[in-house]
């Protein structure tokens, strides 16, 4: 994790020294919400959780009017499904971190007084580096601690996002804005898969859907940009 942390931040240095006056690094931290949507048939959304996203900005700018977004993130997602049959009910709830790398093209407006407006779309690809769980069934609750091999490594998404730029002196800015992330791979692994259907065994059910499900979260971003 550090390692990777250390060698996205010196890339984008390296990119920073490089791109000169046309580069801003900042940082933001996003407290979020999030959950999945789920297509399996017997397997149905709890509520949403909440976690926090935090990481580096990298801004290109382009011309006055858009720049190309970049940077780097822990990003904390997850959910909770129950599965309910004549003879089995099933709870689970899972917390999976991803390194984020986010692309995306931010469009902006003029500088009204202090504030520049913006909004921005793109794509975003996560790694999975922690996953764990907790599962409740017959009124046993079992905690597992790592349960990454039951998650899919890569995440791939599709973002929306819009917000300000409150201008405090020269280039550097406090960021205020929403980020809609919607998540477009399944989020489960093939070993994943394989519990699903021994569930459905033990249900009677022989002939399970497929697991698939995606994750998405909606965050509030509040950073700093120089």
């Amino acid at each position: 994790m550090k390692k990777i942390t250390l060698l996205s931040f010196s890339i984008l240095f390296s990119v920073a020294m490089m791109a000169q006056s046309k580069f801003q690094l900042g940082f933001k931290g996003s407290p979020n919400m999030h959950w999945i949507k789920t297509d399996a048939n017997g397997l149905e959304r709890e509520g949403v959780n909440f976690g926090l996203n935090y990481g580096i900005i990298a801004d290109f700018t382009m011309s006055e009017r858009y720049s190309f977004s970049t940077g780097v993130e822990s990003v904390t997602l997850g959910g909770s499904t129950s599965f309910v049959s004549d003879s089995l009910d099933f709870n689970d709830t899972y917390k999976a971190k991803y390194i984020e790398i986010p692309i995306s093209i931010k469009l902006k407006t003029n500088q009204i007084g202090y504030i520049t407006y913006y909004g921005q779309f793109g794509l975003g690809l996560g790694i999975n580096y922690e996953a764990s769980g907790e599962t409740t069934a017959g009124g046993v609750t079992f905690e597992d601690k790592n349960r990454a091999n039951e998650m899919a490594l890569f995440r791939g998404s599709i973002m929306f996002g819009a917000g300000m730029e409150y201008n405090i002196s020269g280039s550097t800015s406090i960021l205020l804005g929403l980020t809609f992330n919607n998540g477009i791979t399944n989020i489960y692994s093939k070993d994943a898969q394989d519990n699903f259907e021994k569930l459905n065994n033990a249900s009677g059910n022989s002939n399970p859907d497929e697991l698939k499900s995606i994750s998405n979260y909606l965050a509030l971003n509040i950073g700093l940009i120089f």
